[in-house]
């Protein structure tokens, strides 16, 4: 049975067969998340960015050039991807990870305006959470991702700041 379905989305990526991500999560030994995580990257790379996934293969780019153009237009529709593949893949062959990462940011929002907004709701729509956890020393830490800029910016308070000043002393 073929991993990846032969018609693939609207959007161009491939959809998996039923329980291949079980079947790769076991013979990796990795959870199941990381094991779609990793078929998704691969065949979103090798089907929606054939010159990047080409670039890599022939060593033209290194994996983190490839990941960088892979996050950065994973947003963008079939087409719209089509489109900056190549461009960030000539672009990987001679510019560092952070200026890879800002031309590919500004590419990307060239070609589709509405994208950052798109992009920032569905972060924080699939990882918006709060962490408790215990810090070696017994003591407790807190991490947030993707939450909304004015909670964060609201938590900074001078007031709330105060609070956890004091709880230090």
């Amino acid at each position: 049975d073929h991993p990846v379905a032969q018609n693939p989305a609207d959007d161009g990526r491939g959809r998996f067969s039923e329980f291949i991500a079980d079947e790769v999560a076991l013979e990796l030994r990795m959870t199941w998340n990381a094991a779609t995580s990793r078929m998704t990257y691969a065949c979103d790379l090798a089907g929606r960015l054939p010159v990047t996934f080409a670039a890599l293969g022939a060593g033209l780019i290194d994996p983190v050039h490839a990941k960088i153009i892979y996050e950065l237009t994973d947003i963008l529709s079939a087409a719209d991807a089509a489109k900056a593949d190549p461009v960030l893949a000539a672009a990987a062959q001679h510019k560092t990870y952070g200026e890879l990462r800002a031309h590919a940011a500004r590419l990307v929002l060239k070609l589709d305006p509405d994208s950052a907004e798109r992009r920032k709701q569905a972060l924080r729509k699939r990882e918006a959470h709060v962490r408790p956890f215990r810090e070696e020393s017994g003591n407790a830490g807190i991490i947030a991702r993707e939450l909304p800029s004015d909670q964060v910016l609201a938590s900074r308070s001078e007031e709330h700041t105060s609070e956890l000043q004091s709880l230090r002393h």
